[in-house]
């Protein structure tokens, strides 16, 4: 698997709050030994995060941890969206199961990454949220359209409000575009856009952004821009 860069005349800086410190440590002299990525602020938890750095400057991505004892990751993700709303999160967690990753998108992550494929993939990882705002692993992706329908919510009727129908027409538009350049395009905060984006997900029950456009064009979204 060829791994998707990013630029190489400037360092993308990447903070990392995970429960498991020789991980975290791990992970973060992996990222700069690499040449490409620099990671300022770490932390064991979402509480310690906020209060060591909350007040600096926003890194480009986050690496968030799904379980951890103080904040767990889908409260780190909420702060982040909230707080650092540039900041791309790719949630992560030794749990790989279909039901965390959908805690973690709904919680408004970028991306999810199953700890155990190893540092090629983060690369591969990071690289695509940073180029291409989302990732998802591609085997997690597969067990998850797996699952038998009967373990899903049958809908019936989707009813999406005039702002979400917005955000829906913008990111279906044909150069599939950041949710930074929806925001830009709708002259809304990044903020949110990523509110009305975490209830898409739960009303159209997609997963991802792939998803999210595929159900959008499928209905008719992204033809007007």
């Amino acid at each position: 698997m060829a791994t998707e860069d990013p630029p190489s005349d400037a360092l993308v800086s990447v903070a990392i709050v995970d429960a498991q410190g020789t991980f975290k440590d791990c992970v973060s002299a992996f990222l700069t030994a690499t040449g490409k990525y620099t990671v300022p602020y770490t932390a064991l938890n979402g509480k310690e995060f906020v209060q060591r750095h909350g007040q600096e400057p926003p890194t480009c991505i986050a690496l968030v941890d799904m379980f951890m004892d103080e904040m767990n990751g889908a409260e780190t993700i909420q702060w982040f969206r909230a707080n650092w709303g540039t900041t791309m999160v790719l949630a992560m967690s030794a749990k790989r199961t279909p039901e965390v990753m959908r805690e973690a998108v709904l919680a408004g992550a970028h991306g999810f990454f199953p700890k155990h494929v190893g540092g090629l993939e983060l690369l591969e990882a990071l690289g695509r949220v940073y180029q291409k705002g989302s990732y998802f692993n591609d085997e997690l992706l597969k067990e998850h359209l797996a699952q038998p329908l009967a373990d899903t919510k049958p809908i019936v009727l989707i009813h999406l409000t005039p702002p979400e129908r917005e955000v829906l027409e913008a990111v279906s538009a044909p150069d599939e575009p950041k949710w930074t350049v929806v925001a830009d395009r709708l002259n809304k905060s990044l903020a949110t856009v990523h509110t009305h984006r975490a209830s898409l997900f739960d009303k159209t029950r997609t997963i991802s952004k792939a998803g999210l456009v595929s159900y959008g064009r499928a209905n008719g979204y992204g033809r007007s821009l």
